[in-house]
């Protein structure tokens, strides 16, 4: 097996070659075809849900979550030219499967309520927060971004 990187990971050839990987490292300012393509792919595929979003600016953080669910998404489907016709890289790697009905609830942006901790008195119990992405565990649970705080 062959694999293509760039310098930066010039150093780990020699315990690559020992499980049998062979290191390919382009020189610099050399582009690969197929990553360059799967780049544009992903940005291809920000710029749509941005342009969708109902919102005229955001945060820089949430434009970094937006990478992140257009990679999750893509990572949750067998590639057309990938190593296995029926398993996604995402089942590949974490040995799990996204369900729709847990991992689907929510699109990108979506406004919701956030369950906070509280107690016992009349402060409220919610707070406003957009949307992220889910993040793959088996409750189907989500990333948000806080309203009131600016985090996730």
């Amino acid at each position: 097996m062959t694999m293509l990187m760039d310098g930066q990971f010039h150093g780990i050839q020699g315990e690559l070659a020992e499980i049998g990987i062979t290191l390919n490292v382009v020189a610099r300012g050399e582009h690969l075809p197929e990553i360059e393509r799967h780049i544009r792919t992903i940005k291809e595929r920000v710029r749509c849900v941005y342009a969708m979003l109902p919102f005229k600016k955001i945060p820089s953080r949430m434009l970094v979550e937006l990478v992140y669910f257009c990679v999750y998404w893509l990572n949750s489907f067998p590639a057309r030219d990938g190593i296995s016709d029926t398993l996604s890289p995402r089942a590949i790697v974490h040995g799990t499967n996204i369900d729709y009905n847990k991992h689907a609830k929510l699109e990108y942006g979506t406004y919701v309520q956030s369950h906070e901790e509280h107690d016992n008195t009349m402060a409220t119990r919610t707070i406003g927060a957009i949307a992220l992405r889910p993040t793959g565990n088996r409750q189907g649970s989500y990333y948000l971004y806080s309203l009131s705080t600016g985090k996730v």
